[in-house]
């Protein structure tokens, strides 16, 4: 049987969010894997909850990754703390979702960046991800 994988948007927030961009992420990051993902865009109050009651950190963070297991996870991601990442570093709101995005993939996928040589294969694999949805990093 053949299965094909899922992908579903959830918008919590006020913010327009860029489905083509994330859906053709989503198509190059896996590629090669068999994957059903959900992505939440949620606000800054729920963001710190979840972060607060999965991580133990009290403290904003931009994106969550949740994997429920080996094929299924969920990606939680805060628009709110986006822009802003987005304007401090010079960069569209929709490029930073879609990074934002693919990180949090990536981290379902095995992905780490707690040691350096994890992190640059990590970001090594988004600027790739990245550079194939045509959005320069």
């Amino acid at each position: 049987m053949l299965h094909n994988n899922s992908f579903a948007i959830t918008n919590r927030t006020r913010y327009i969010i860029p489905r083509s961009l994330l859906e053709r992420a989503f198509r190059i990051a896996v590629k090669h894997h068999i994957i059903d993902i959900s992505v939440v865009f949620v606000g800054n109050r729920t963001m710190k909850t979840l972060n607060k009651q999965w991580r133990g950190k009290d403290a904003q963070t931009n994106v969550l990754a949740f994997p429920l297991n080996k094929t299924q996870g969920e990606i939680v991601i805060n628009p709110y703390q986006a822009e802003q990442e987005a304007k401090n570093i010079g960069v569209s709101f929709a490029m930073r979702a879609v990074y934002l995005f693919v990180h949090g993939l990536l981290h379902l996928q095995g992905y780490d960046h707690e040691r350096e040589e994890e992190a640059e294969k990590m970001e090594k694999k988004e600027r790739e991800i990245m550079q194939n949805v045509k959005i320069k990093m």
